[in-house]
């Protein structure tokens, strides 16, 4: 047997090194579409005696996904792939080297590489599923007895390789066998016995395919035995075979996978566990399973799943909520019925898990108990967040009172693609010994960064670490940075799909639209996804909105100033493969899955921030994704430009693309504390200024600075928080020993001796802020712990209030009445004053812009009818601070009404609790709440909707009338007079009745 030890001597070689050079060199010009440079018949013969004898021996290896193993499979495969794309001999010697690639790439445990030639090479479909594991087929998910008998494939097809017909066909057979093993659950071992006893047949005569080719297909099937969910499922997970059917397992686990089930993320035993693996190694299906087991051992529990953005809560709640209700449970992505439990049907009382941003989640903190007390699984995704200044800070406080609240026997989970210290971020969620992390430094792919240089002559030149640079474009590459940009990505764009990472939502539109001058094919846009996306364009931007001549050649741009649910259309038109070009700014490239072959950075620095080391290598990872690309490539762009504005990073940090490479995760909180700590022994700041309610008075020589913002945010979610952990029994004012920045936060782990000390001092400090604000009404204390909001702002708003007359109390808190608003024309003589006294943790407010806005909002008014010059500030007011905001002034605002009517002996109602909801949604009355929230129908449309229901005589609810009417009572209902174009989903939502 040929082993690693003799093999490994090999790398270091001379014919090794420089004959590999030019063949990884190869594989680079072949993706770029240039002609490959000659190899000599000497270092030909030399590296394919090199991969002959990787081939011959790596069946015979303990475990070739390992260590000096894998490594060398991989020189292997690139070997055999170089000579596939660039071989002058026959067709068939071409075919072989390739088949020899994708069997080298999948033992070396990169199933992506793998997927991608299998998915271009000619070979008999059933090996081809094998490789690709296609989602149809035997080799991707588990799917019940008879779905994968259904999947057997025929016996005629073959490749058009002159292969011995046979021995093809049993190979096919034996391949094909094997996979229904493994999905019924039988030992796979005895299909490969199969391949070793054609293995053997084949060494006794002259084919084209070796007897070590196919002991290699037996190692596989094997590895994949091992591998496979039913037998890692038996060790180690309470799943049933069925349910695990239902949640559309993979029928093979990968290594990152097998790693970390057998590391104990499953494990009960671990009350916190930590996964740090890079983007595409299958985190996604592998939290599924963390959720199915937890529900599985403890019934009736409950889960809490965080995510950084809203965004990225749709998507996660969306596919589980697919998943996992083949076993029966309930996913809610978390809206407006935190706080109304009783008028909508779907709320935590009936919800297995719910998915939100940690500000959601912090709210549930507040107002649901029993929840709490039912959870017994926490998955923090994403969980390197936080680090972001003021949301990393609320999460680390969040989580700081969650552990607290829940039982001891509930185990907090943590993800993360870009955390090297998973171990501290994992250790200060769990007692000693029973915490758990793991990092794993490996992809399904590779990732290269590099450099775009112009050069003389306007060449656009490429650069790879040390290796010689590629020459893209040969000249007339334009000056003009948005212009060179786009011919870039316009030329890449045609050896897959190119997102160009924009500095601002300026810059992706005026790129946009330079890629689509430099077009002329105009792409068929008669499919569903591309006639969504143009509906929704007109119907929730404007007619004349460039998007919709850009998307015709293939070309798009996305960024927050664009409504929703038009973001999600564009993502699904991504997905679907009907753009080549994507221009966005950092809203599209955070923790979303999108086939993207290259990511283009514009610059690193932008206006008033700059993405960090961190930040980039998790935009990377969306590029090479599984079975699209062999590698993934992220291009900064001309770095001349920008690369002297970096400050804290060199741009030699911003090109390494391993994990541990990556600056480890830093709390928020204790940089945020090591700030302020400057800020007051340097004189810039008194610390006299923390000891008010307001925080006006925060500034940094004397100006409100961006560090001046977030000192304000850091004070006020320290109250905040400090507040509700004193009304929920987690620390005790009057206790000078119960010292949280021992060991409490993650920040305790990474401040100095001395920051420490300075920690403990703010936070004595500012409990008696908190204590001395709340002294004289015990129930002020409660109402702030439960809402949530600044002490500042509760301070202004029940001021305003409390100078009300009676009457006008009565009249805010009716101004919802039978589920619908009253009248919106004196909705302003509240939201006014809500929204100038209403402040975000940083202290910016409202404002009276907003309130006028706001109205318009809860009346279901199109947002293309609310007559702004500037579009895209009305997105960013609405989804940015209305739809965030405002819910939650609204109910402090009648958390506060309940408490002054309690003071004057007033009965009031549960109008602006009620309110709250449905400016949460957009909608003017609890029916349209409704089908927005359980039958995801456009806010325009459901309140147009709830108007004409409400207007009938009503022997039903708004669902039974919606499905039962006339789909042309339905049509001219949301049509209205502006003829409002047909959303073509709505039509499949009414299509699809109960």
């Amino acid at each position: 047997m040929i082993g690693v030890k003799d093999l490994e001597p090999c790398l270091s070689q001379q014919w090794f090194v420089h004959g590999y050079q030019k063949l990884e060199r190869n594989l680079l010009l072949y993706r770029f579409g240039l002609p490959p440079e000659p190899l000599s018949h000497v270092e030909r013969t030399s590296l394919t005696r090199f991969s002959q004898a990787v081939i011959a021996g790596a069946s015979e290896w303990n475990n070739p996904r390992a260590g000096t193993a894998r490594q060398l499979c991989q020189y292997a495969a690139d070997i055999e792939a170089s000579f596939a794309i660039s071989s002058t001999s026959s067709y068939e010697a071409a075919h072989l080297s390739l088949l020899k690639a994708i069997l080298l790439y999948d033992l070396a445990g990169l199933p992506g590489a793998s997927s991608t030639y299998a998915g271009r090479n000619d070979i008999d479909p059933r090996l081809q599923d094998f490789f690709t594991r296609a989602k149809d087929s035997l080799w991707g998910a588990m799917s019940s007895p008879d779905a994968a008998r259904s999947r057997l494939r025929g016996i005629d097809g073959h490749s058009k390789a002159k292969i011995d017909d046979l021995l093809n066909r049993a190979i096919g057979e034996a391949v094909q066998e094997a996979g229904l093993s493994i999905q019924l659950g039988r030992n796979g071992l005895a299909p490969s016995k199969a391949i070793r006893l054609l293995a053997g047949l084949a060494a006794d005569f002259v084919m084209p395919i070796t007897g070590d080719d196919l002991l290699s297909l037996a190692t596989l099937i094997e590895l994949r035995t091992e591998n496979s969910a039913q037998s890692i499922l038996r060790k180690h997970s309470s799943v049933a075979a069925e349910n695990a059917r239902h949640l559309a397992l993979p029928v093979e686990f990968w290594p990152a996978q097998v790693e970390a089930i057998e590391s104990g993320i499953l494990s009960d035993e671990y009350k916190s566990f930590g996964l740090a693996s890079p983007t595409g190694t299958g985190k996604t299906a592998l939290t599924k399973l963390v959720i199915a087991d937890t529900l599985a051992k403890h019934p009736g529990k409950k889960v809490i799943y965080l995510c950084p953005s809203r965004a990225l809560v749709r998507q996660v709640a969306n596919d589980l909520a697919n998943s996992l209700k083949g076993i029966g449970a309930v996913v809610i992505e978390v809206g407006a019925h935190l706080t109304v439990h009783e008028r909508i049907p779907q709320s935590s009382d009936n919800a297995d898990v719910l998915v939100f941003t940690p500000e959601r989640a912090d709210l549930l903190l507040r107002v649901d108990p029993d929840f709490l007390a039912a959870t017994s699984l926490i998955i923090v995704d994403e969980a390197h967040h936080i680090e972001q200044t003021q949301r990393g800070v609320l999460l680390e406080f969040y989580l700081w009172r969650l552990r607290r609240l829940v039982p001891g026997s509930a185990r907090v989970v943590q993800l993360s693609a870009v955390a090297p210290n998973i171990n501290q971020l994992t250790d200060w969620l769990g007692p000693a010994g029973k915490t758990k992390s793991l990092m794993i430094d490996s992809r399904t792919s590779k990732l290269r960064v590099g450099i775009l240089e112009r050069g003389r002559g306007g060449s656009a030149i490429l650069r790879f670490a040390s290796s010689p640079p590629y020459t893209l474009i040969s000249e007339d590459l334009p000056v003009d940075p948005r212009r060179g940009l786009a011919l870039l990505a316009h030329h890449l764009s045609q050896h897959g799909i190119v997102l160009v990472l924009c500095t601002s939502t300026g810059a992706a539109e005026d790129i946009a639209k330079l890629v689509a001058e430099l077009r002329e094919v105009e792409q068929d846009t008669s499919d569903e996804a591309s006639q969504k996306l143009d509906a929704w364009i007109e119907r929730e931007l404007y007619a004349e909105c460039p998007l919709r001549e850009y998307y015709s050649k293939r070309v798009l741009y996305h960024h927050a100033q664009i409504p929703p649910r038009v973001r999600t259309a564009i993502e699904d038109a991504i997905r679907s493969r009907k753009a080549d070009v994507i221009c966005a700014t950092t809203t599209l490239a955070e923790g979303v899955n999108f086939p993207f072959s290259t990511v283009i950075v514009e610059s690193l620095v932008g206006r008033n921030y700059q993405i960090s080391p961190r930040a980039l290598w998790n935009i990377a990872g969306r590029a090479g994704r599984f079975g699209i690309d062999t590698e993934g490539h992220c291009i900064l762009y001309r770095p001349e430009l920008w690369a002297e504005k970096l400050e804290n990073y060199s741009l030699e940090d911003y090109l390494r693309t391993k994990l541990a490479d990556i600056p480890p995760v830093k709390s928020a909180l204790a940089t945020g504390i090591m700030k302020l700590k400057h800020m007051v022994e340097t004189g810039r700041l008194s610390q006299d200024v923390l000891t008010t309610v307001p925080l006006s008075n925060i500034k940094i020589d004397n100006k409100i600075t961006s560090d001046a913002r977030e000192i304000r945010a850091l004070i006020n979610i320290m109250r905040v928080g400090y507040a509700h952990a004193s009304s929920s029994g987690i620390i005790d004012f009057e206790d000078d020993e119960d010292d949280e920045f021992t060991l409490g936060f993650l920040a305790s782990r990474q401040l100095t001796s001395e920051g420490r000390a300075y920690a403990r001092h703010l936070s004595t400090q500012q409990r008696f802020v908190v204590r001395s604000a709340t002294d004289d009404n015990a129930d002020l204390m409660q109402i702030a712990a439960r809402v949530g909001w600044s002490l500042e702002t509760q301070r202004n708003i029940y001021n305003w209030l409390s100078t009300r007359e009676d009457w006008q109390i009565e009249q805010f808190s009716n101004c919802v009445v039978g589920g619908a608003v009253v009248n919106f024309d004196r909705l302003g003589y509240m939201l006014g004053p809500v929204a100038k006294n209403l402040l975000a943790f940083e202290g910016s407010e409202l404002g009276g812009f907003t309130s006028f806005i706001a109205t318009k909002w809860i009346q279901g008014i199109p947002l293309s009818s609310m007559d702004q010059s500037d579009f895209g500030k009305l997105v960013a007011t609405i989804y940015g601070r209305i739809q965030y905001l405002l819910p939650w002034g609204l109910f402090g605002l009648h958390e506060l009404i309940e408490h002054e009517a309690s003071q004057r002996d007033l009965v009031t109602g549960t109008g602006v609790r009620d309110l709250s909801a449905l400016a949460s949604e957009g909608v003017p009355n609890f029916d349209a709440l409704q089908l927005v929230m359980q039958l995801n129908i456009e806010r325009v449309d459901a309140s147009r909707l709830s108007s004409k229901f409400r207007s009938r005589r009503r022997d039903t609810d708004v669902l039974g009338w919606f499905y039962n009417a006339p789909w042309s009572e339905i049509e001219r209902a949301v049509q209205g007079s502006d003829r409002r174009r047909i959303d073509p989903t709505l039509k499949i939502i009414y299509s699809n009745k109960p």
